[in-house]
């Protein structure tokens, strides 16, 4: 998924469930948490805490594309 999202992309994140939103470059301890661990509040909470993290990137009629597992 690095390749390609380097090839169609301008600027790209990784989405933890830890940690939200990082940058290629971060590095972080390993860590067991998932999104299907989280309570619906809690996965909310995520959500709205990467989307104000993106939202710093964004500028209006940026396309943004999600690649994700189960």
């Amino acid at each position: 998924m690095k390749c390609y999202a380097e090839s169609v992309s301008d600027l790209w994140f990784i989405l933890s469930a830890e940690h939200g939103l990082l940058r290629p470059t971060d590095i972080v301890a390993p860590y067991e948490r998932t999104l299907k661990s989280m309570s619906l509040p809690e996965r909310r909470q995520w959500a709205a805490r990467v989307y104000s993290d993106l939202s710093k990137f964004l500028s209006p009629g940026d396309d943004v594309v999600v690649l994700a597992g189960r």
